[in-house]
C-alpha cells in the first residue's frame, strides 16, 4: 500500500512538473498556419531525406508549435499533424504508432493521398498508409489540453 501511495505522489510531482514547464515554454500564442509550415518545411527534408532537419521540425511542431495554439485545429490541420507524426514515428521504426497515426488521419481526411515527393512508387511508408484503413479504432482515451 505505501508503494502505491509513494509512486502516485510522485506521479503527480512529475505531471505538475512537466505541465509548468510547458506552460512556461509558451511565451508566445502559436498558430495553425505555423503548425502546418513547420509540416510542409518537414516533409520537404523527409523528401530530400535529410533526417536531422525532418526530427528538428516534428520536434517543433509537437513540442512548441502545438502546446501554444490556443484556437481550435481544423480537422484538415489536425489530419496534417497526424500524418507528420506518422512519419516521424516511421522514421523511429515505431511501425504500430504509424498505422496509428496514419489512422487518426484517415479518419479526419478520409480522401487525402500522399504527394509523390514525400512517398511514392513501393515506398514502405504507403503500405502503412494503406494499412491504416484497416486498423481499429482501439480504446478512448481522455486528453488533456496543454
Amino acid at each position: 500500500m505505501r508503494t502505491l501511495t509513494l509512486f502516485c505522489a510522485i506521479s503527480a510531482l512529475f505531471t505538475f512538473a512537466h505541465t509548468t514547464s510547458a506552460r512556461a515554454a509558451c511565451s508566445t500564442e502559436t498558430t495553425a498556419d505555423e503548425l502546418l509550415e513547420a509540416v510542409e518545411k518537414g516533409h520537404q527534408a523527409f523528401a530530400q531525406l535529410d533526417l536531422t532537419a525532418f526530427l528538428k521540425f516534428a520536434g517543433i511542431a509537437r513540442e512548441e508549435i502545438l502546446p501554444c495554439i490556443k484556437t481550435p485545429l481544423t480537422t484538415r490541420e489536425a489530419a496534417a499533424f497526424h500524418r507528420f507524426m506518422a512519419i516521424e514515428a516511421f522514421t523511429r521504426h515505431s511501425y504500430k504508432r504509424v498505422v496509428s497515426e496514419f489512422h487518426a488521419a484517415r479518419r479526419l481526411e478520409p480522401g487525402y493521398a500522399i504527394p509523390s515527393e514525400v512517398a511514392d512508387g513501393d515506398h514502405p511508408l504507403l503500405s502503412h498508409y494503406e494499412q491504416a484503413v484497416k486498423a481499429q479504432d482501439g480504446v478512448p482515451e481522455l486528453i488533456y489540453a496543454p
